[in-house]
């Protein structure tokens, strides 16, 4: 049996998020395996690392827009970045964070199809210092993206 879509388009956004590699407009590298993990809560120490976790799923149909036979559906995962600050200058951990946030965007903006799953994933994001969740010296870049994709009706 296949996977299911939602699983395929998870393991595409890891996959793209391997070419977070620190260098070609890249500042952080996630390149690793550990530093890119599906559903898992922050590991301390382990930085730069992203966290991406799989959201609801909604389907609708559009008039002139869905085929009669298929289903749009839009699918939220949310990416979590986490960096560590680089020098002790004021401001520096959300600096690193909008980094962070930059990196990942470019990487699932490289391919918005996401290799043909997806009609389009639209991207929404937040950076902040982590001292506002009692992780000092973290920043974290939260990513949010809203992937569209249209089914037959009752495919998986």
């Amino acid at each position: 049996m296949a996977d299911s879509v939602e699983r395929q388009i998870i393991a595409r956004v890891v996959a793209q998020l391997a070419s977070i590699n620190g260098t070609g407009g890249y500042r952080h590298d996630v390149s690793a395996a550990d530093r890119r993990v599906v559903g898992r809560i922050l590991q301390p120490g382990l930085a730069p690392v992203v966290y991406v976790f799989a959201g609801p799923v909604a389907t609708e149909q559009i008039g002139g827009r869905t085929v009669l036979t298929n289903f749009d559906h839009r699918f939220l995962v949310q990416i979590e970045g986490y960096v560590q600050a680089t020098s002790q200058s004021p401001g520096d951990v959300l600096y690193q964070a909008l980094d962070m946030l930059a990196d990942i965007r470019k990487a699932i903006e490289d391919d918005r199809g996401l290799l043909g799953l997806a009609r389009d994933v639209e991207v929404s994001a937040t950076a902040f210092d982590g001292e506002e969740l009692d992780l000092a010296g973290y920043g974290i870049a939260v990513v949010e993206l809203a992937i569209i994709y249209a089914r037959k009706s009752g495919a998986a």
